[in-house]
């Protein structure tokens, strides 16, 4: 698989993680969440993408913003993707 692919499993598992470990120590899930996704975070390509912008080696620039980008998108999404199924199915079983 790709790695964006990957980054979004990895986020999707840690936010599920993170929801059952909230209700567990009655907790915000932010506390489990903040943990598990900073390891996710790509700072080494950050890092390279910076140091390609300014070599001006624009294919590898591209490259690299492009993979970053997805990876962090993958991120989010799979976050964001568990906490709303969480909020939802939490309305729906107090009829809110």
């Amino acid at each position: 698989g790709s790695v964006i692919f990957q980054n979004l499993m990895a986020a999707v598992s840690v936010a599920i993680f993170s929801e059952i470990m909230a209700r567990v120590f009655k907790t915000p899930s932010t506390v489990f969440l903040i943990v598990g996704i900073l390891p996710m975070v790509p700072g080494g390509g950050i890092y390279y993408t910076m140091e390609y912008c300014i070599q001006g080696n624009m294919p590898m620039f591209l490259e690299k913003l492009v993979s970053t980008l997805g990876v962090a998108g993958a991120i989010a999404v799979g976050v964001s993707l568990v906490s709303s199924v969480v909020r939802i199915m939490t309305a729906n079983k107090f009829g809110n």
